[in-house]
């Protein structure tokens, strides 16, 4: 379901680079807010979407209700063709010796999270949110 929303955006932009269409199609209203939808509708959970964020981009998708909060951090990651996909924040890795101000502007944005491609399958990524998420 992932790629279809992505291949969507894509399309939407095409359509835009021709001239087609006149508002640009932002990843995180054409890919993270119909994903959020789609988890909080099978969880039976509130969504939202909260970002872009620091240099990396990052989304947050956030599935909640009274009791529980389910968190994804996300970013995009641009292809040179101009293909979209979504990545998810998934260990912290330290980097090399820097000064203060670079590790704070190095951590700050997210540079020492490794990243991997979110499934395309919304259980898979419900999953992975559940898992993850720190109560």
């Amino acid at each position: 379901m992932l790629k279809r929303f992505i291949d969507d955006c894509n399309k939407m932009t095409v359509q835009h680079n021709e001239g087609k269409r006149r508002d640009y199609p932002h990843w995180k209203d054409h890919v993270l807010l119909p994903l959020a939808r789609e988890i909080g509708t099978r969880l039976n959970m509130q969504y939202e979407v909260t970002g872009v964020f620091g240099l990396r981009f990052v989304c947050y998708i956030a599935v909640f209700d009274d009791d529980n909060r389910y968190i994804l951090s996300t970013t995009p990651q641009f292809k040179p063709n101009n293909r979209e996909t979504i990545n998810r924040a998934v260990k912290y890795k330290k980097c090399h010796a820097m000064n203060e101000i670079e590790r704070i502007m190095y951590d700050a944005n997210g540079f020492g999270n490794e990243a991997q491609p979110l499934p395309d399958s919304v259980e898979d990524i419900i999953k992975i949110m559940m898992e993850e998420t720190v109560q």
